[in-house]
């Protein structure tokens, strides 16, 4: 007795919808949907034994045409992005049908607009680029057929002197991605915390594709990449009483690597003509979704790589920053206008000094301006076990840091209340951007003072808050 097939809906009979059949079927009982008639026909000529239906994938009169007893997969192979995202939202919202949905993709697509729907991305053209990159360019290699296929796993030769590179891998910090093997002169090493990379090692990195990407371009070029490895785009709300912060974030956007202006209007405080004026100014400036109060900006989908934080005063700036704070994973900047940057004051008083470091460095090489390290500790007749790891954690990442860069670096460490002591040193300068590391998931709480918050709040610099989790020192 034969085994029955398995059904699989395909949607869209361009060249890999074709293609796609031809390999299935006989081994599957497949269903097709396409808008064009003449093209089913002359599939249907071909493959007769093929279930057609004609209708538009955004449609939901379509999908309730179709019988999705036995189906096992919703396959796509339309170009069209927001089609797509419309074919989901209906599949699962309108129908309710928790079908695997596979999307074929053939150019860089936002993946965030799929989250919601969950939805595997495939991009068909992967294996064949690959294939040719490996024969003409030794230095980057992604992994194909093997894990998920997405990115996640590459092998990187290091070719060029960066700030990861004859670094103790224990002061790395990464959160999002780890080394998990080395290749040198022959050798497979497994790294630990004491190793290190140095120029000629082929590197293997696991982790967030997005994130890895421009790691590798770090240790193929030394590059800085700030803020790719959080996001491609600068987002700032645009209120008409905020007009010089969005002069600031037009400044950061084209003195970092993002990709893209987002301007996110705020209901009843813009107008039609300004929202054209500004997506006619230049073609990395993009109109989103408007917003009605501040706090609706952390649910939105966007490629964030710096939030910029309106500065206005009284109540509604402290309201901000404290959000920002609370629910903000990606960088953030509280524009104060302190811009053009003449150089970076980092502080290594919040958790993950060594990211601090990594992201102040990076942008003071992309901005080319100097930059200076600031640490308050208590008094030493104060100080207990843990302060006094804290201050010698600093000093040996410090001391790494300098090492790698074969010069010393400025920095200051100061005895006293971290954040009085912080304002007190940065009260006479001006024109800097001030830097430092936050947890999202530390109280703000009066009681438990949270001294990242309190000296970003007090300050007077346009101040760059790096998200970082305690755990990570």
């Amino acid at each position: 007795m034969s085994r029955e097939k398995q059904r699989i809906l395909i949607v869209g009979m361009s060249y890999f919808g074709q293609e796609l059949l031809r390999n299935l079927y006989g081994n599957w009982d497949v269903v097709i949907l396409d808008s064009d008639v003449e093209r089913t026909a002359l599939v249907k000529s071909e493959f007769s034994e093929v279930e057609i239906h004609n209708g538009a994938a955004d449609s939901v009169l379509t999908w309730k045409k179709i019988d999705f007893t036995g189906l096992k997969y919703v396959l796509s192979t339309l170009k069209e992005t927001e089609i797509n995202v419309e074919m989901c939202r209906i599949l699962r919202e309108v129908i309710g049908q928790k079908i695997p949905i596979i999307v074929l993709v053939f150019r860089k697509v936002n993946e965030k607009l799929f989250e919601p729907y969950k939805v595997t991305l495939l991009n068909p053209l992967n294996p064949a680029i690959q294939a040719v990159a490996k024969k003409m360019d030794k230095n980057l290699i992604y992994a194909v057929n093997i894990g998920l296929e997405k990115g996640e796993l590459l092998e990187v030769a290091i070719r060029a002197k960066s700030h990861l590179v004859d670094r103790e891998l224990k002061y790395l910090k990464p959160t999002m991605w780890h080394i998990s093997a080395v290749y040198r002169d022959g050798m497979l090493i497994l790294p630990d915390g004491s190793s290190s990379l140095r120029v000629g090692d082929r590197a293997v990195l696991v982790g967030d594709p997005k994130i890895l990407e421009n790691v590798a371009n770090i240790l193929l070029k030394g590059d800085p990449q700030f803020p790719l490895q959080y996001g491609a785009e600068i987002v700032v709300p645009l209120n008409v009483e905020c007009k010089r912060n969005t002069e600031e974030a037009v400044y950061i956007l084209n003195a970092f690597k993002a990709e893209l202006l987002r301007f996110l209007p705020f209901k009843k405080k813009i107008y039609s003509e300004l929202t054209e004026k500004i997506k006619n100014e230049d073609p990395r400036f993009i109109i989103g979704q408007t917003v009605e109060m501040f706090k609706e900006i952390f649910g939105l989908s966007m490629d964030t790589g710096v939030l910029v934080v309106p500065s206005d005063t009284g109540w509604l700036k402290m309201l901000r920053i404290r959000e920002s704070f609370k629910k903000c994973l990606e960088p953030f900047l509280l524009s104060r206008l302190t811009y053009p940057y003449e150089g970076i004051v980092i502080s290594l008083n919040g958790p993950g000094p060594g990211k601090a470091i990594e992201c102040g460095l990076e942008i003071a090489k992309l901005l080319n301006v100097s930059f200076r390290l600031v640490y308050v500790t208590l008094p030493k007749e104060m100080r207990g076990n843990e302060d006094a790891s804290d201050l010698r954690l600093r000093r040996q990442i410090v001391s790494d840091f300098e090492g790698i860069y074969k010069r010393p670096f400025d920095f200051t460490i100061i005895e006293g209340n971290p954040v009085i002591e912080t304002l007190k040193f940065l009260s006479p300068v001006r024109n800097n951007l001030f830097l430092m590391t936050s947890n999202p998931k530390a109280s703000l709480s009066i009681l438990k003072p949270n001294v990242s918050y309190l000296i970003a709040k007090k300050n007077h610099l346009s101040t760059l808050i790096i998200p970082e989790s305690e755990n990570n020192e």
